[in-house]
């Protein structure tokens, strides 16, 4: 059970077995999408996985949309150059940027 004030969504292979794939069939684009919305979480964190193009796609829209979100931070993930790039290229396209904390731990 998670404490009431835990406002940080994370997203990680159970059981771990890497590479974990978050796969456009999976709810992971959905749930990225639904960030866009929310208020309540402040913090999104993504773990060992190794997203498929559109979930990257789905994040990169998330940074370019999101006032809401103070934290985002992605370790090991595993993603092409251009995916990185539009991930870069999105906080300067949001004019209401809120994240103030960015995690790149062991990506790739």
């Amino acid at each position: 059970m998670l404490p009431v004030h835990t406002k940080d969504l994370t997203i990680f292979p159970f059981p771990p077995s890497p590479p974990f794939s978050l796969r456009p069939s999976s709810e992971a684009p959905a749930i990225i999408s639904a960030l866009h919305y929310n208020t309540f979480f402040t913090s999104v964190s993504i773990i060992g996985v190794k997203p498929a193009p559109e979930v990257m796609d789905s994040l990169a829209l998330l940074v370019e949309r999101t006032a809401f979100l103070r934290e985002l931070t992605l370790t090991g993930l595993q993603a092409d150059g251009k995916h990185w790039h539009r991930l870069c290229q999105s906080f300067a396209r949001n004019p209401h940027q809120s994240i103030r904390r960015l995690g790149l731990g062991q990506c790739a």
